[in-house]
């Protein structure tokens, strides 16, 4: 049962200036009803628990748009289905949410995944993928990538796979039964310029909005990649050699042959966001292969139009294959926000930081003229996860420098 505690820490870890789901109640009313709110709630979730029956208002959700900011705004594929869910579904889902996490996934997911994960961001996988770049031009190796985008991977999740998949990672029965009820006989209906059209019952997939969605989602598809590295040979990974008893930098000691492990690295997940590695073109296919075969028997779709190849080899390679579907060859790809290209180069990258930064200082750049600015100045922007060298700070540095001056001038503090 749901104690009074957990409840209360749920209210009070909901987001202000949230738009309401279907029950029209803004998270504010709850996080300023009191007790009398607080003690209501923790009874309803306790019968909630008992009957492992949720309100049909706490399952239904209004569905917004959010253009993903790629292709063309006609294309229903390039945009992203929210889900505004009822605020007492959110508290409900915050406690599952935090057994969840609790309990179950660290001892579950793959040192690979680092989405929505404590104390992990898209920086592990974007400082992982070029330290394999890195250490390729080091090592005079091939490094081939590939970008694989999931056709909707959120809404087309098979349910009755995922209830199965979090039994035998396990999750308790009536734990089970509450997340089950949350989603069996759920209806959408879609907001678009204050209409809202009928209700539609949503009978697969996760809910995007749900904070719950994405480690459910995680789950499911780590047991996907248990599945597929069945049929993946360690051969075809990309061999990282280490040892943990000092002198990180003597690469000599690692030709040891004790004391030494070999690691292979095949993928690089974020949620949904997975690259696949290989030193070989070779291994990177038959890695897509096991990927795709495994993917497509649970009911996930690679979308090969969006599917990308990154290679550092000479000469270039054919085409890698999914479903007999080539895929694009690219020097450049932005994976997780960062530019990465086929030579490691970061101009790129650097260029497309500045012009975030300069872009974030003009929205403020006139308000500092003329009152005095509160918080850390807008560089951030410009320095995350740029790793840059001598020359590329230089480069940020003309942004930044003339930004701070602006800065130091409108505020009487910063001398």
């Amino acid at each position: 049962m749901p104690t009074r505690q957990e409840v209360h820490m749920a209210i009070i870890s909901l987001k202000n200036n949230k738009a309401a789901g279907p029950d029209g109640i803004p998270a504010e009313i709850l996080k300023h009803g009191g007790n009398a709110i607080l003690d209501s709630l923790h009874d309803i979730f306790q019968k909630v628990w008992a009957s492992s029956c949720c309100p049909q208002k706490w399952k239904d959700a209004d569905i917004v748009s959010i253009f993903k900011k790629k292709g063309d705004r006609a294309v229903c594929g390039n945009s992203r289905g929210i889900s505004l869910l009822a605020t007492s579904g959110k508290v409900l889902t915050r406690i599952l949410l935090s057994r969840l996490l609790a309990h179950i996934t660290e001892g579950v997911l793959p040192e690979s995944q680092s989405g929505f994960r404590k104390e992990r961001s898209t920086v592990d996988m974007v400082f992982i993928a070029r330290q394999l770049q890195e250490k390729a031009i080091e090592q005079q190796q091939d490094l081939y990538m590939v970008f694989v985008d999931l056709a909707k991977a959120f809404d087309t999740v098979n349910r009755t796979l995922l209830w199965e998949i979090l039994r035998k990672f396990g999750c308790p029965p009536t734990f089970l039964a509450v997340l089950k009820s949350f989603h069996d006989g759920s209806k959408a209906r879609v907001t678009s310029g204050g209409s809202k059209s009928d209700p539609f019952f949503v009978g697969t997939g996760v809910k995007q909005g749900c904070v719950i969605a994405p480690i459910i989602f995680n789950l499911f598809v780590a047991a996907v990649m248990t599945i597929a590295k069945q049929n993946i040979n360690p051969a075809d990974g990309v061999q990282i050699s280490y040892r943990l008893d000092g002198n990180l930098f003597n690469l000599r000691r690692l030709q040891a042959k004790t004391l030494v492990t070999v690691e292979a690295i095949h993928e690089l997940q974020y949620a949904d966001d997975t690259a696949f590695v290989s030193s070989s073109p070779d291994g990177l296919q038959r890695t897509i292969n096991a990927v795709a075969e495994a993917y497509s028997r649970s009911g996930l779709a690679i979308n090969t139009g969006k599917t990308e190849v990154l290679n550092m080899c000479q000469p270039p390679i054919p085409a890698l294959l999914i479903n007999q579907q080539p895929l694009k060859n690219v020097e450049e790809f932005t994976y997780l926000g960062s530019v990465l290209s086929n030579t490691n180069d970061l101009s790129s990258e650097v260029q497309r930081r500045i012009g975030l930064a300069s872009a974030s200082f003009e929205k403020v750049g006139k308000p500092c003229a003329v009152q005095e600015v509160s918080g850390s100045p807008p560089t951030s922007i410009g320095l995350q996860n740029s790793d840059a060298f001598v020359a590329m700070l230089r480069k940020m540095q003309e942004v930044t420098s003339p930004a701070m001056r602006v800065v130091a001038s409108a505020s009487p503090g910063l001398d």
